[in-house]
């Protein structure tokens, strides 16, 4: 999901590079996506009205106690699940 999204904006070598930095400084886990973080997040799509892939992105991170780094704005919807930084602000 992640790569699909980066795709937009960079180009495949780009986000291997990327990738391989994060794994490099222990930045980066795969983890697997649930059947209820599914239901949760198309619930929260529906309440909250952003897309599916940003609510899932932001209960995925919730539950595997990571920080949500971005810059989208709607991620401001989902502050009260999830701890949001801009890339700025953990340099």
């Amino acid at each position: 999901m992640i790569v699909e999204e980066l795709s937009k904006d960079f180009g495949k070598e780009t986000i291997i590079k990327i990738f391989s930095i994060m794994m490099e400084e222990g930045l980066l886990k795969k983890v697997e996506i649930k059947e209820k973080q599914i239901k949760e997040a198309v619930r929260l799509r529906n309440n909250l009205k952003i897309p599916f892939g940003d609510v899932l992105h932001a209960i995925l991170a919730r539950d595997n106690n990571a920080i949500m780094v971005t810059r989208d704005r709607h991620f401001e919807e989902v502050q009260n699940i999830v701890n949001i930084k801009k890339p700025e602000e953990l340099i």
